[in-house]
């Protein structure tokens, strides 16, 4: 009986570890949205200053990005979000070097941070 239940333990091991496997991987794009999802969720909100959008090309990809800084218990940072999947959401002509916005950033790591995402925009 013993060998018996090694061999069904067996088979039980390899097939989890044969599905952890065969589960399907995030995307760089979903965990990104998870990534803004998340700071908009847990995120305290704070003024920032808009310095411009940037086009580039990275994988063969036109990527927007969003160019900001912001302060945070007197550390200044400087960050970008890219905006490509969210253009019908942006509207870029009102994004200028100087413009005022406010930022969400997470608590626990202030230079994780969004201008906007799926649930939220904080362009004035």
């Amino acid at each position: 009986m013993n060998l018996v239940e090694l061999i069904l333990a067996g088979i039980a091991a390899g097939s989890i570890a044969f599905a952890f496997a065969l589960r399907r991987r995030k995307s760089e794009d979903e965990r990104e949205r998870e990534r803004r999802l998340r700071v908009n969720s847990v995120g305290r909100i704070c003024d920032a200053t808009l310095l411009g959008v940037m086009d580039s090309t990275q994988k063969q990809q036109e990527v927007r990005l969003l160019r900001f800084q912001y302060s945070v218990a007197g550390v200044e940072y400087s960050a970008a979000q890219d905006i490509s999947s969210l253009r019908h959401i942006v509207r870029t002509e009102r994004v200028a070097e100087g413009v005022p916005a406010s930022i969400k950033y997470d608590p626990q790591n202030p230079s994780n941070s969004i201008v906007i995402c799926e649930l939220w925009s904080c362009l004035r």
